[in-house]
């Protein structure tokens, strides 16, 4: 495991990234823990972490009850990242980012076996970064702002994003193919998209709903927004609201609990 208490700077290469890697099968990963100063990665690449604490982490290292549950986890630490990639992770989320501001420009995650990217209470930007073959989330925020814009999302199994307690996040000019559910917007969020093109939604393409009792309705409202083959085009819950193409669409009464039974 490599901890820091420090920024980490890093300066790769487009054509030779740096590689963060482990000898054997996997390795713990990476924590930088409330830094002054703001980190800096630029075409640099995590491979095969697994977290720390098995009660979270499916193959997660024991260090005697301490847990993260982010292959790679910044803590109180804001970080830019750029042309970086973080591929085949079995944590409960291949990156973490909690409590700090960010970006992200040019990032891929792909081979995940949980979450790819897990934001909570953070405030930044992801643009130009693909997201391919999840067996988790693709992107799941809790408390935060963000704005969206040119993501591909592709093979995910659950959801493509995830905007729960309350976060705001703003999405344009990005596509979904062969995902569980496309947007989900829940407890207090409201999302706003435009030219979105949502394909081959298992479940639904978007859905709004209450899963936390101590937070309100939800809010989704697209324009511009293409939806293809999908099992639904929306799951809306009463008292939440989906707005798509400038049509207020139907909700209806459902227990969010069904949604989450394998």
């Amino acid at each position: 495991v490599l901890v820091s208490e420090s920024a980490i700077f890093a300066n790769g290469d487009p054509d030779e990234p740096i590689l963060l890697t482990s000898i054997q099968e996997s390795w713990g990963g990476i924590l930088i823990s409330k830094s002054n100063d703001r980190s800096q990665w630029k075409h640099l690449t995590v491979k095969n972490t697994t977290g720390i604490g098995k009660e979270i982490n499916q193959r997660g290292l024991n260090r005697t009850g301490w847990f993260c549950t982010g292959g790679v986890t910044f803590y109180q630490s804001d970080v830019d990242l750029l042309g970086c990639s973080f591929v085949n992770s079995s944590a409960e989320d291949a990156l973490n980012i909690i409590s700090s501001d960010y970006s992200m420009l040019g990032c891929r995650f792909a081979s995940h076996a949980s979450d790819a990217f897990d934001g909570d209470f953070v405030k930044g930007r992801i643009s130009d970064s693909q997201f391919v073959d999840i067996k988790g989330d693709a992107i799941d925020f809790s408390g935060s702002e963000v704005e969206i814009e040119k993501i591909v999302v592709k093979n995910i199994f659950d959801k493509g994003i995830s905007a729960g307690e309350g976060t705001y996040l703003k999405i344009e000019n990005s596509q979904f193919k062969k995902v569980g559910f496309g947007i989900v917007s829940k407890d207090s969020s409201n999302i706003s998209g435009n030219n979105l093109r949502i394909e081959n939604a298992a479940k639904s393409a978007l859905a709004a709903y209450i899963k936390k009792e101590n937070f309100g309705p939800a809010k989704i409202s697209s324009t511009n927004t293409t939806i293809l083959n999908s099992e639904s085009i929306h799951l809306s819950q009463t008292k939440s609201s989906i707005k798509l193409n400038g049509l207020n669409l139907d909700s209806t009464r459902f227990d969010s609990k069904s949604l989450y039974q394998d």
